[in-house]
């Protein structure tokens, strides 16, 4: 298992990097072939990755070595979601002790999973959409520095626009930290307990 996770655009026209056997694959799709496209990879080096602490001293300890440090970012460590964990967490264990709570355990389990959908939430990515049929409004949304894009409907227009100002005011910060965590525990549990107490040829099977 690679140690370090990143997003590299990955060049499906290059043999070099996808290898020959890809390649070929690809190329014997025809019109169907992929296209380039950002995917998640395992790699053993990185450059401007935004690693977090506990996942850094991991890291350090294995044997990385860190050559360029472009900034840091100082947190105070403290639990600053407690009263909202222990909301959603003592509504679920209501229901083992009052059936009749069902609807509200299930309720707060959807609110407790779904923070964290959003505060992962890219706002940037936030269009706004409006439907035109008069020509000269047309017209001026597709001159205006927002215009994204266009569709055409039965006599009249979608226009998909970028909005002006972005609130990022999501905890971006809480969505990052569970990421690395869970990185962390699948090094862990790859490296400090089955690469240590077992011997690669008992457990690994590759596949040219």
């Amino acid at each position: 298992m690679t140690p370090i996770f990143k997003n590299v655009l990955i060049d499906c026209t290059d043999e070099s990097i996808i290898g020959k056997r890809m390649f070929d694959y690809n190329e014997a799709r025809k019109q169907s072939r992929a296209k380039s496209a950002r995917k998640l990879i395992g790699s053993y080096f990185g450059e401007k990755v935004l690693i977090y602490t506990p996942l850094l001293k991991w890291y350090l300890s294995h044997g990385m070595e860190i050559t360029k440090i472009y900034c840091f970012i100082k947190a105070s460590s403290h639990k600053a979601f407690a009263p909202f964990m222990e909301a959603v967490s003592n509504a679920r264990r209501e229901d083992d002790v009052d059936k009749s709570k069902a609807m509200i355990t299930e309720m707060m389990k959807l609110v407790g999973n779904s923070a964290f959908g959003r505060s992962d939430m890219d706002m940037s990515k936030h269009k706004e959409v409006k439907y035109e049929s008069n020509d000269k409004a047309i017209k001026r949304k597709i001159e205006h520095f927002t215009f994204h894009g266009l569709e055409e409907l039965n006599g009249a227009c979608e226009i998909t626009m970028k909005k002006r100002r972005l609130n990022n005011k999501n905890p971006i910060h809480l969505s990052i930290a569970i990421y690395q965590l869970a990185k962390l525990r699948m090094l862990q549990f790859y490296y400090d307990c089955i690469d240590f107490y077992f011997d690669r040829s008992d457990f690994q099977l590759y596949q040219a």
